[in-house]
């Protein structure tokens, strides 16, 4: 799923359309059903063809157009898709659907430092100013200018009103950093949704906090979820602060198997080396580490000292 799909997915389960008067009934046409039958079966050129026979028939239909902003986003094709949604707001200015729509378009692809973005969700909040997507974009606003503090109440403020939301709850436990309340965070998360990304929060929380082992406890349960690299590399981390250098050495292996060329792993495995005394293997690691990327200072230095 790419990320423009997930952006539109995001969406669509965030909005739920309100009928209105001005919308012409004919959504439950068969042209419509076909459009939606081939666009979950990610068929998105014929997708296209039914929405337009269906736009040309009815284009102040407030759902079709709705829908062709949809199959038009995920065509990479912006311009139409915001025509269409844009056409869905002159008809009736309050459709929250519509304006979060955009709010994905102009936020979410365009520039989320934009005017535009700035703008849509500034016309959001006078229609609903608990809307979830425009208080989501508003909160990446802040932090994208650093103003953590301001990105936190936002989120909060979204909790309040969605006390379910898995997204607010993660940007929160980040935000949080060490405090407690990342802690909290992350297990409201877990409450709802034994997620990888909820345990490997969880891991790094305490490997901040030097709690080894209870860090190396949560990438496990990461692992359990899904296997990636960096689970298995901060778990070697771990292994070398608590001076456990054989396990530190096969888990940093293990990472390496999954990415062979994942160079910090080689370096890290190569120091793990080292204090094992195993200096030939070191070597050959940090030789490795310049292969891959020949201006990895480190590794050149780590290599001269044992030369």
């Amino acid at each position: 799923m790419n990320y423009l799909l997930l952006i539109l997915v995001f969406l669509i389960s965030c909005s739920q359309p309100k009928p209105s008067n001005n919308s012409k009934k004919n959504s439950n046409s068969e042209f419509n059903k076909s459009y939606n039958k081939y666009l979950q079966r990610g068929d998105l050129d014929s997708a296209r063809f039914y929405i337009d026979i269906d736009y040309d028939k009815a284009p102040d239909d407030l759902q079709i157009l709705r829908s062709r902003g949809e199959v038009y986003f995920l065509l990479n094709k912006f311009e139409i898709a915001e025509q269409s949604w844009l056409s869905c707001l002159l008809i009736n200015e309050n459709d929250e659907g519509c304006y979060e729509k955009l709010i994905g378009l102009y936020c979410g692809v365009f520039d989320l430092m934009g005017n535009d973005c700035t703008d849509i969700i500034a016309n959001t909040f006078k229609v609903n100013n608990q809307n979830k997507v425009a208080l989501l974009f508003e909160a990446q606003r802040f932090v994208f200018e650093n103003k953590i503090n301001q990105a936190i109440s936002v989120y909060e403020n979204l909790l309040d009103i969605d006390s379910t939301n898995l997204r607010a709850m993660n940007e929160l436990a980040i935000l949080y950093d060490t405090s407690y309340k990342s802690e909290f965070y992350y297990n409201k998360i877990l409450e709802l949704d034994s997620s990888y990304v909820a345990y490997y929060g969880l891991g790094m929380y305490f490997q901040k906090k030097e709690l080894y082992q209870k860090a190396i406890n949560n990438y496990q349960k990461a692992l359990s979820v899904s296997i990636k690299k960096e689970p298995y590399y901060n778990i070697g981390y771990c292994h070398l602060m608590l001076d456990e250098s054989s396990k530190a050495v096969d888990s940093f292996s293990e990472s390496i198997i999954i990415d062979a060329s994942y160079v910090e792993a080689y370096f890290a495995r190569g120091f793990a080396y080292e204090r094992l005394r195993q200096n030939k293997l070191a070597i050959e690691d940090y030789k490795f580490c310049l292969m891959l990327e020949p201006g990895y200072e480190d590794a050149r230095i780590q290599l001269e000292k044992l030369k």
